[in-house]
């Protein structure tokens, strides 16, 4: 673990005094959150889970949100939304917030009302078991709220959004609290974005599916080239709930998704899916835990990554089934493509089963682009950079193969061209 200095823990205990009141009915929690954190510290690379990842930044940028910021770094979303939540500098934005019919059908709100109207529901927030999500726990000030009623099927996607600009040596402290009715089915896109401020965005989401409802998670962290993005998610799924959930990571100069997916119920699935761009002196981080606890649920995972020159990158996906989760189908498929011989992709695939009827399997590889078809197409009179750009985009369309919205796979489709170009990979 990485301890922290006296002066860290002054500046902590200091700022837990700052966000008392915030939401008043964890100020409780928060207090025991950062009795752990003094004990824990924050996790460096001698931690096993964290081995992959330097967080030797953090634990000076602990300091909560920044104040508002002079200018916005320009942002283009999907087409066709049903509203729109923005969080700027850790701070709701109503100006930047639009609601476009969600508001009518589902009930969405800052946490603090969440909490007011319902002060027991705090007892479902996780503290955190290391020091990046006890931090999250002392610090958070505020986040989203919704709940889409029973039955009720929102067609149009909801766009949560999070901007920091201006914000060196800052950090965003927030908690999503997200919960789908028995049928009821949303699609969420959410965005990390920021400028070449030095900041560190650390936000935790809870989702809970309850029997038969369906979410479509969308998540691109395209973080300021100097930021670190730490972002964790607890998914519950109830009996034949369904979260599918595609992270195309491509920003920040250190960033970790973190994702921990409990089947509690038969007939449910999961997929977590993810793409990560890499470039030079980038490391990317993944790490999904994927919890079968009953009988008769599966789960996917299928995850890409294209690493140029100097860049790092780590998978690291644990499946546990549990004894009683007979009849589990679980999969895992992690491959990486090393555009220079200086990157390095890391896979760490785990299965930890105690039942008996189970159809498992994990496979990684990592290797450069495939010669034979390269050479295929320069000699039908392709030019290279053109060659290597679609084999990349073939490779990478792989990871988001389950998306079937148009205007989705759009928005992907232009974040993986503009990430070619940057890296001068397709001319």
């Amino acid at each position: 673990m990485q301890h922290l200095k006296p002066e860290h823990i002054h500046s902590l205990e200091a700022q837990l005094e700052g966000v008392k009141g915030l939401l008043p009915e964890a100020d409780d929690m928060r207090r025991f959150a950062l009795e752990r954190l003094k004990e824990t510290g924050l996790p460096n690379k001698r931690d096993e889970d964290w081995r992959y990842m330097d967080l030797s930044d953090v634990a000076g940028k602990i300091h909560v949100s920044a104040g508002k910021p002079k200018n916005m770094p320009a942002f283009k979303g999907a087409a066709g939304i049903s509203g729109r939540v923005t969080y700027l500098n850790g701070r709701h934005s109503e100006d930047l917030s639009m609601d476009a019919g969600i508001g009518q059908v589902a009930t969405l709100s800052m946490l603090a009302q969440r909490l007011a109207s319902d002060p027991d529901s705090v007892d479902g927030f996780a503290v955190g078991h290391d020091g990046i999500h006890l931090a999250n726990t002392v610090l958070m000030s505020g986040g989203m709220a919704l709940t889409v009623p029973e039955g009720i099927a929102i067609d149009q996607p909801l766009e949560l959004e999070h901007v920091t600009s201006e914000a060196d040596d800052h950090a965003v402290h927030l908690r999503h609290a997200i919960e789908l009715k028995p049928g009821s089915s949303l699609t969420i896109i959410e965005y990390f974005r920021g400028d070449s401020s030095s900041y560190w965005n650390n936000v935790v989401s809870q989702i809970r599916l309850s029997k038969g409802a369906k979410l479509r998670h969308i998540r691109i962290i395209d973080e300021g080239a100097q930021a670190t993005h730490t972002s964790r998610m607890f998914v519950d799924l109830d009996a034949g709930a369904r979260y599918d959930s595609f992270t195309l990571g491509m920003g920040g100069k250190a960033a970790r998704s973190d994702v921990t997916v409990r089947l509690m119920g038969a007939d449910a699935f999961a997929s977590i899916d993810g793409l990560s761009l890499g470039h030079a002196g980038q490391t990317l981080d993944t790490f999904v835990r994927m919890q079968h606890m009953v009988p008769g649920a599966d789960s996917d995972q299928v995850h890409r990554t294209v690493l140029a020159a100097q860049a790092t990158s780590a998978f690291q996906g644990r499946i546990l089934v549990e004894r009683d989760a007979q009849q589990t189908n679980a999969d895992q498929s992690c491959k990486a493509i090393l555009l220079d011989r200086s990157a390095e992709a890391n896979a760490k695939p785990e299965l930890e089963i105690y039942a008996d009827d189970v159809k498992c399997s994990h496979g990684a590889t990592v290797g450069e682009l495939d010669d034979t078809a390269l050479f295929y197409m320069l000699a039908r009179g392709m030019d290279p950079q053109t060659a290597k750009g679609l084999l990349i985009k073939a490779f990478a369309s792989e990871s988001f193969a389950r998306i079937d919205d148009q205007d989705i796979l759009d928005l992907i489709e232009e974040k993986v061209d503009s990430w070619l170009a940057r890296e001068r990979v397709d001319g």
